[in-house]
């Protein structure tokens, strides 16, 4: 947080938080618990603001899935007017975790 600030900069929250500028967030992966979202929150480094950080959910969260139950995993993005679109076809060897 402490690169993106001194690369990006922001502002000054009334509560002492550094805020990024609205075009700026750090985006922390998949599957996403309440619990996760709270260690998340309650370890960022000190004098940050919370909105500064991007939080996905994912299949896992929702259903507890993972990315090889199907064999692919698709992401979307929207940026520049038009939605993004990938379509991967993850493999990992069962002796590999699979930690999605």
């Amino acid at each position: 947080m402490s690169c993106l600030w001194k690369t990006f900069g922001g502002t000054i929250t009334n509560t002492r938080h550094r805020q990024f500028d609205p075009h700026i967030s750090l985006i922390y992966g998949d599957s996403i618990t309440l619990d996760r979202a709270r260690s998340i929150c309650n370890n960022l480094i000190k004098g940050f603001a919370s909105t500064n950080v991007v939080l996905g959910l994912g299949s896992y969260t929702y259903q507890y899935v993972t990315r090889d139950t199907f064999g692919f995993a698709m992401k979307t993005t929207y940026g520049e007017g038009r939605i993004i679109a990938s379509l991967l076809h993850p493999f990992s060897p069962p002796s590999v975790p699979n930690f999605y």
